[in-house]
């Protein structure tokens, strides 16, 4: 039955990314739409830290509770139902599902990175899911360290608001960083997070890789929008975007079932290291992909 709720659940939620970020690609250009995609990416935060720490404090009261969250979307999407109306002029009429593989086929001819970003959402997801959010809490909780659920609420929630202030500055990143260079810093952060975590002596130290990891995750999330919609036809934009959300999905997925061999076999350290060697291994896949330009990073 838990799957059974799970796979429903999953089919639902698998429309508000494809659609929330189709609007703000076709509403919005230019510098305006980095800007509304690192907002969007803040209010994806603060959504986090909201559950976070609501949900460490009601599963101390009764491990139930935090699914009675849930109600506040049922809420919130019969509102929006009832109220939003699509602009007339944003209408498209709905095509075969071949279609949308021959869009998508023709927009990645002509955008070599696209493959590239692919592959970066299909690893940031897989580690997400697969090391972070399963394993981290659990690791956090063991014996050894002995905490509440409160408080590793609290920790992940860090993750969240790091990510919230990381991603309403984007606009600004960029122009300090440029985008080329954020994308390899988000990685080393990515890195830098997640081996710290096994190394972490006393449970109070835990928020700061949360904290590194949200500031990864605040450059990324916003910044793999930029690239799935810019320079973009705005007739190829919702196939490009559900095929992003597609390799999301995929990354999970193969994200737990690769971690929880690498718990089987070795433990849940080895969880987190096997997480960073994917990172490193793209980054290198990175720095001979795109040739001298990655050198700008250190240069």
């Amino acid at each position: 039955m838990l799957l059974i709720f799970r796979f429903l659940q999953g089919t639902s939620a698998a429309f508000l990314v494809v659609l929330n970020i189709t609007l703000i690609g076709d509403i919005h250009h230019s510098e305006k739409r980095m800007r509304v995609f690192g907002l969007n990416a803040s209010v994806v935060g603060l959504g986090g830290i909201i559950w976070s720490l609501l949900g460490g404090v009601l599963a101390g009261l009764n491990w139930k509770f935090p699914f009675y969250l849930s109600i506040i979307s049922l809420v919130a999407s019969i509102i929006l139902s009832c109220t939003y109306r699509f602009p007339e002029e944003r209408q498209s009429q709905p095509q075969p599902v071949f279609g949308y593989f021959k869009e998508i086929k023709t927009i990645s001819s002509n955008h070599s990175q696209l493959g590239l970003i692919m592959i970066a959402i299909f690893i940031c997801y897989a580690v997400l899911f697969g090391s972070y959010l399963t394993y981290f809490p659990i690791f956090i909780g063991s014996s050894h360290f002995q905490i509440t659920s409160v408080l590793i609420g609290m920790i992940m929630a860090g993750t969240r608001f790091a990510a919230v202030i990381v991603s309403s500055q984007l606009d600004k990143l960029i122009k300090i960083f440029s985008l080329k260079n954020l994308f390899n810093i988000f990685i080393i952060l990515y890195i830098v997070s997640i081996l710290l975590i096994p190394f972490v002596s006393h449970y109070l130290i835990f928020f700061i890789p949360a904290l590194v990891w949200g500031c990864a995750h605040g450059i990324f999330l916003p910044m793999s929008y930029i690239y799935l919609t810019e320079k973009i036809p705005d007739q190829y934009t919702a196939s490009i975007v559900s095929l992003g959300r597609g390799v999301n999905k995929a990354g999970q997925t193969f994200g737990l079932l690769l971690m929880n061999v690498v718990f089987g076999l070795a433990g849940i350290k080895a969880v987190f290291f096997a997480g960073a060697l994917i990172w490193i291994v793209f980054l290198l896949f990175k720095l001979i992909y795109l040739g001298e330009e990655v050198y700008k990073l250190i240069g």
